[in-house]
């Protein structure tokens, strides 16, 4: 993992974080910007962010980056197989559905896609540090997924 700190104007270094919203098929919208900046600047965005999070398709996305999965295969993701993971729904029946089954979406197709992209990759093998909060489906309790770091003795999420 690669972090150079540069300090402001008073010493102090500068912690730069990389903050990606959620929103299901919304994510196209954050990957294409990402795409931008990453052509214009010829880089990976996660040599320029000590931290990228993220939450949902934001987390998604801040996965991909840390391990320099470029940001337009994420985008070229949402774009071609956007409609099959993110199928258009009657809201009224979506709303229902999401407050008694706790889930929006069928996750198979998502399940395929994310294999296909990260295939054996892990946490550990991210190149900034990550911060996906998430929640269990099943009790309805936060969990935090983060890269493991030994200042703060973190050692569960790398794999």
């Amino acid at each position: 993992m690669v972090q150079s700190y540069k300090l402001n104007d008073s010493g102090s270094p500068i912690f730069k974080v990389l903050s990606i919203d959620g929103g299901g098929i919304k994510g196209l919208y954050s990957a294409k910007i990402l795409e931008h900046f990453e052509e214009r600047f010829n880089c990976h965005i996660s040599d320029y962010f000590d931290m990228i999070c993220g939450t949902s398709t934001g987390g998604l996305l801040a996965l991909a980056l840390s391990l320099n999965i470029p940001a337009s295969l994420m985008s070229n993701l949402y774009y071609s197989r956007g409609k099959q993971i993110f199928p258009q729904q009657n809201t009224f029946l979506s709303s229902l559905k999401q407050l008694f089954l706790r889930s929006k979406y069928d996750n198979r197709e998502l399940k395929r896609v994310l294999q296909e992209i990260f295939g054996e990759q892990t946490i550990s093998d991210s190149r900034c540090l990550l911060c996906i909060p998430a929640f269990s489906l099943t009790d309805g309790r936060p969990f935090i997924f983060k890269y493991d770091h030994a200042e703060g003795n973190l050692c569960r999420d790398g794999k």
